[in-house]
Order: C-alpha cells, then sequence, then structure tokens
C-alpha cells in the first residue's frame, strides 16, 4: 500500500525513443567499448576480455541493406540486428548508474522497473519535481527522448495496466493496443488439436498473471474466449481450457518451475492432418 502522508503519488511511464542512438561525436565502437568495460569490470572471469572484444565487433559490424545495397551504419545500432537488444539493455542500464539512481530526485521514486527502454516508476512527491526529473532525464543524452505518461489512477506499461484506487492499493490489469487483431492460429490450420487448445490455455495463464483480481480475470477469459470464436475454436471447450487457470492464484502462476530433465531423444516429424492427434 502507498502512503499518503504529504506528498502526492503519481503512476509515471517513460518510454524511451532513440535508445540505440549515441551521440553524434562517438561512434558505435567507442560507445560500445565503454559499456562494455562498465559492465565487465565487475565480472571476477578470465573471460572479460575476449567478451568484450566479441561484444564490441558485433556492434561494430553494423550493416544492413536498402534497396539491395549494403550499409554501414554509423550512429546508432542497426533495427533487427540480434546484437541490439542486448546493448540497448546494457546501454540503458549504464545510463541509470550514472544519472538515475545517483540523483537526489531518486529519493522521491517509491519503485523503478524498465524493460530494455521502457520505464515504469512510482512517485511519491509533487508534480513540478516529476516534471523537473523528466526534462532532466531527457537532457543527459541529447540522441535518447522519453516520452511519458503521468497519472494519479492508472498508466499501462506493455500488456499491462497499472491502476492505483481510492485506498492507495496497486491492482493490475491486462492491457491491449486498440489496434491488436489477436490474430491466433486458426483452427483451420494444419496442426494437432492438442497444439491449437494449448493456446486458449497459455493466454489463459498470461491473464492470470497479469490481472491481480479474480473478477476482472474471468471477465477477460469471456473476452478472451470470443477472439477465439473468431477463428473458428468450439466456445465451450475454449472456455474449459482458458478456465483451468480459476484454480491457481496469481502468485502461483507467477512462481518460476523447475524442468527436470530427461534422457529421451525427441523425433520431430512432419505432421498431417489425417493422422489424427494420437
Amino acid at each position: 500500500m502507498i502512503s499518503h502522508v504529504t506528498y502526492a503519488t503519481y503512476i509515471a511511464l517513460l518510454s524511451t525513443h532513440a535508445a540505440l542512438q549515441l551521440s553524434q561525436p562517438q561512434s558505435p565502437c567507442s560507445c560500445a567499448a565503454e559499456i562494455f568495460h562498465f559492465w565487465l569490470i565487475r565480472i571476477h572471469s578470465n573471460a572479460r576480455n575476449s567478451i568484450s572484444l566479441h561484444s564490441v565487433q558485433c556492434i561494430n559490424i553494423n550493416n544492413f541493406t536498402f534497396n539491395q545495397e549494403n550499409f554501414i551504419q554509423v550512429k546508432g545500432t542497426a533495427m533487427g540486428t540480434r546484437a541490439a537488444p542486448n546493448f540497448a539493455n546494457v546501454y540503458m542500464g549504464r545510463l541509470e548508474e550514472k544519472f538515475v539512481y545517483q540523483t537526489d530526485q531518486f529519493g522521491y521514486i517509491i519503485d523503478w522497473v524498465r524493460f530494455i527502454d521502457d520505464i515504469f516508476l512510482i512517485w511519491n512527491g509533487y508534480n513540478d519535481p516529476l516534471t523537473a526529473f523528466i526534462e532532466y532525464l531527457n537532457g543527459v543524452v541529447p540522441s535518447i527522448k522519453s516520452a511519458h505518461e503521468v497519472s494519479h489512477n492508472s498508466v499501462n506499461f506493455l500488456d499491462t495496466k497499472v491502476i492505483k484506487d481510492t485506498r492507495g492499493n496497486i491492482c493490475t490489469d491486462v492491457y491491449q493496443k486498440p489496434t491488436d487483431t489477436h490474430p491466433y492460429l486458426h483452427w483451420t490450420s494444419a496442426n494437432p488439436p492438442h497444439l491449437k487448445y494449448s493456446i486458449p490455455y497459455s493466454q489463459a495463464l498470461r491473464l492470470r498473471r497479469i490481472c491481480s483480481s479474480t473478477d476482472t480475470l474471468k471477465q477477460r477469459i469471456m473476452e478472451y474466449s470470443n477472439f477465439f470464436v473468431a477463428c473458428g475454436y468450439q466456445k465451450g471447450r475454449v472456455l474449459a481450457e482458458m478456465r483451468k487457470v480459476l484454480s491457481i492464484t496469481q502468485e502461483e502462476s507467477l512462481r518460476a518451475r523447475e524442468r527436470g530433465t530427461t534422457n529421451r531423444i525427441p523425433l520431430a516429424i512432419a505432421y498431417h492432418i489425417y493422422c489424427g492427434d494420437s
């Protein structure tokens, strides 16, 4: 529960744009070397130099194709490369260490959560210092700007709607973009029936992990079952699969599962629609 003593509590969402871009004077290679060195000096391993060298090479070999021509990107990281999300993650982590955790404004922050370049925070203070803090973050690196959403009541973070009720409690609900068409695997696709029915269950499990209220979860199950019906599924069977998650709590669904080892050798063969589900 969030305390209401002197300050107003804001739920803020920062969406960082151009997180993969670097300030103009630096090349991707030189900036990457600095960032990787910052993190790798904390690792007590003889492989630090090798890891740093190979990581910098991944960033420096920064090519892409446009109009059937090859280019080297001299600023930022090429979108779609495997190294880009990892580099963005360590880059933003370095930014946090240098410009967030060591500031006086960090004392106002109850919670700070980041997924790559999307940041969720709970601010226990007035609006003016929060605005000043966001402006400060937008000025520390010229090429990185944060679009932000601030509310007393709720913000959307990734696929989660975070809500503060009248008592100051935080609860969560699923969030979906207005353009989401829910294009699940169609029932007429040439896949085993057990695989297709596992999709409604997996979606319901995701809803269970996100929705803090069981009543809200039941509403979302009914809502999402209609999306599967639109893809050719039988509603009764879909609801039966999705309602299995009602027997577990949100805490249980979030608990990491330990998978045992097996000596089985998997045999992968092509599935044919006339082979049945055995």
